[in-house]
């Protein structure tokens, strides 16, 4: 999971994994936009959120998606990472493994590595989609400026959601992710599709997802002109490490327009 890999990359990052004291989650929180939720019939999938630590209007909002077998507490640490404008949730997803965590899809194997269903893929950006709706109404959130990444598993999600409906979000980026042969069949070319900035982070060492997949990635995205940043990490593995936060926090600041 990625606290853990995380938490062996760097000590910041471990610190900002430890949640807030209650009175400052109670402090920091409006009633009708909680610091977690489980699920509803409105927000289908259960979250940790937390809110921006620079005050604003209608901030920009960014969602974490996490890898296989991990839940929404795996990724909320990276909030502290990020620049101060964002509210950052963390989504769990809708189906369960084996030993007791979640998915987004049931991974199936290929001659060549592995796969999803469409069906699933699917079922779960819809969840995603709808739960992003619940939380920009009650956290009052701006609506244009939704941006999702996601870790492995929720790196192939991060593709699905920008890449299928790229009028949803002003950018997308996937860390040691895929793009699946199944989704590259369903892009659909389109003027916002190249309007929508996507970045791409992967370990050069990584043994499980292949770094492979990300320059295969970086193929299709730059076939549909899509505005890319592509780093390759050497050395790294399957996790995420300073200095890639480091770029990802300044490619939000960005493609946010934090910058201006």
């Amino acid at each position: 999971m990625i606290r853990a890999l995380l938490s062996a990359a760097s000590l910041s990052l471990a610190l900002a994994l430890a949640p807030l004291p209650a009175s400052a989650q109670a402090a920091a929180q409006p009633a009708a936009c909680p610091q977690s939720a489980a699920a509803t019939r409105a927000a289908p999938l259960a979250y940790e959120l937390r809110q921006p630590r620079t005050p604003g209007d209608r901030p920009p909002m960014l969602v974490l998606l996490h890898g296989y077998a991990a839940d929404e507490k795996d990724m909320i640490g990276i909030a502290d990472a990020v620049p101060g404008r964002f509210l950052v949730v963390s989504l769990r997803a809708p189906l369960t493994t084996p030993d007791g965590g979640y998915r987004w899809y049931v991974n199936r194997q290929t001659a060549d590595g592995f796969t999803a269903d469409d069906a699933q893929l699917l079922a779960s950006r819809k969840a995603v989609l709808t739960t992003i709706e619940t939380i920009v109404k009650a956290c009052k959130t701006s609506p244009q400026e939704v941006i999702v990444a996601g870790f492995s598993q929720g790196g192939v999600m991060a593709y699905e959601l920008v890449m299928m409906e790229p009028q949803r979000f002003i950018g997308g980026a996937s860390f040691g992710g895929a793009l699946l042969d199944t989704q590259q069949k369903r892009i659909v070319p389109s003027k916002r599709l190249t309007q929508t900035p996507f970045f791409i982070g992967h370990g050069e060492a990584d043994r499980i997802v292949a770094f492979s997949y990300a320059e295969k990635a970086k193929a299709v995205l730059d076939s549909h002109r899509v505005i890319l940043t592509f780093h390759a990490y050497p050395g790294m593995g399957h996790t995420v490490s300073d200095q890639e936060l480091k770029d990802f926090a300044g490619w939000l600041t960005r493609t946010a327009s934090l910058d201006k």
